[in-house]
């Protein structure tokens, strides 16, 4: 049985893992730009060493983006879950609002590209009870325009695991 009553999580700081809350959030940066980063509990059954995972994860939460950012890329490049996310968008969104700059003679193409460009890291959600779906980084085009994520899920062993479309 694990001792531990309080563990010092990076950016959440002391955390009574014997009266954990449901929910955890702070305001971080990750390169470069601010974001919302979530600890979530769910049945609140932890241990010291779910938290030395996230924590090991809060260090390299950089690396861990530009994981997931060539994840996003490579599915846009060569698979279907990028392209479905903004096909689903583009009878929803303004194209004004997105301010995209459009070239007409290849509309498709470019309408694709630019939206893909438009796609942002808004939150990373650490779920410390769960080993598939340990880390996951939600990417947008306009948290106002829709409310559909791009998500990209990492296991606790820091491997990607999945990329999905999510509400």
């Amino acid at each position: 049985m694990n001792t531990i009553q309080n563990y010092n999580l990076p950016i959440f700081g002391e955390i009574d893992i014997n009266n954990l809350e449901d929910y955890y959030q702070k305001e971080i940066v990750i390169n470069g730009n601010k974001i919302v980063a979530n600890l979530s509990f769910d049945e609140k059954n932890v241990t010291a060493k779910n938290f030395k995972t996230i924590e090991k994860a809060l260090y390299e939460i950089n690396k861990f983006e530009n994981l997931a950012k060539t994840a996003i890329e490579n599915d846009f490049n060569n698979g279907t879950e990028v392209k479905e996310y903004i096909e689903q968008n583009l009878d929803e969104i303004d194209f004004e609002q997105l301010n995209l700059k459009i070239d007409h003679s290849d509309f498709v193409n470019s309408v694709e590209n630019e939206m893909y460009k438009k796609l942002h890291l808004v939150t990373v959600t650490f779920y410390p009870e769960y080993d598939e779906e340990h880390i996951v980084f939600d990417y947008t085009i306009g948290k106002k325009l829709t409310d559909l994520l791009i998500a990209v899920k990492f296991n606790d062993n820091g491997e990607l695991q999945d990329l999905v479309i999510e509400n």
